[in-house]
């Protein structure tokens, strides 16, 4: 190759790294007029489109990936941070939040404002200043890198109480899709194992509340497995007996289960009726002079 040609190429490239790197967010200064650049009124489109260049490529996160994706976020800024106060400071709250999004928001908010942002004032209050302009950018960080299978994930987001609320985004990702949403469903499971009929249930209303939980979890029991509690949950002795006997024979899906189940109460429904009107009959319905039982 001709060295003129090179020697262009070479000054081609180190221009084109000059404009990505100016065109990166930095940290506002509250000192500058208002919507000038590096100022905490300034228009965040252009600081946008360079976070979309930075985390176009990293893992969207979906239901199974929490730690995945957060750990790619951390990944994609890694070589960023000597360049860029901004970069320099997420890739901080980034790391801090992979051990500590457990915690109250309110909590988090005040460790990232005195510790990490440096703020003299405001520390507290992520919907001001410099603490605001910062939130804004890590809400669009989170919501430019959800999969696209979470499309109602994403409408809840885009609603007014998350909208450009990055540290409140996180507590909700952490509490729905990250270690919060494991405990609670580990929970969830627990609950299915050991419910069991209430009173004012019918076998098919237990059925389905058993079956509403199961959605709950992001692996759902098997349906064999559903069908073998809800028999074990019933309050009635003889029915669980025959169905005991049945599932001898075959397994039985949730659904077959449950019609079963509902087929066979009646049936017993009805001899109890039965028992009792005869019962009634025999004793109140001779052919004396006296009245009934009433």
């Amino acid at each position: 190759m001709n060295w003129k040609v090179i020697i262009i190429w070479v000054i081609w490239l180190c221009l084109n790294m000059a404009a990505e790197v100016s065109a990166m967010p930095s940290t506002p200064d509250p000192n500058a007029p208002p919507g000038t650049p590096g100022s905490s009124g300034t228009n965040t489109v252009s600081a946008t489109m360079t976070l979309s260049k930075v985390f176009g490529y990293c893992t969207k996160l979906n239901k199974n990936n929490y730690d995945v994706w957060l750990a790619g976020l951390i990944s994609a800024i890694t070589g960023l941070t000597l360049i860029s106060t901004f970069y320099e400071q997420l890739e901080k709250v980034l790391r801090y939040l992979k051990t500590h999004a457990y915690m109250e928001l309110d909590a988090i908010t005040s460790w990232i404002g005195t510790n990490i942002l440096s703020l003299r004032t405001g520390a507290t209050d992520r919907t001001r200043g410099d603490f605001l302009h910062f939130n804004t950018q890590l809400f669009h960080v989170f919501n430019m890198t959800i999969d696209e299978t979470l499309s109602n994930f994403k409408r809840t987001l885009a609603g007014n109480s998350y909208f450009e609320d990055g540290l409140k985004v996180i507590r909700y990702i952490y509490d729905h899709l990250g270690p919060g949403d494991r405990t609670s469903r580990t929970g969830i499971t627990l609950n299915i194992i050991n419910l069991k009929q209430t009173p004012d249930q019918s076998v098919t209303e237990f059925g389905e509340y058993m079956r509403a939980e199961n959605e709950k979890l992001t692996t759902s029991l098997p349906d064999t497995i559903l069908a073998t509690i809800f028999v074990q949950g019933l309050s009635l002795a003889e029915l669980k007996t025959h169905l005991v006997g049945k599932m001898q024979d075959k397994d039985y899906t949730l659904d077959e289960i449950i019609m079963v189940a509902d087929s066979y109460s009646k049936t017993l429904n009805l001899a109890f009726n039965n028992e009792i009107d005869g019962f009634f009959g025999s004793v109140g319905r001779g052919k004396g002079k006296g009245k009934g039982v009433s």
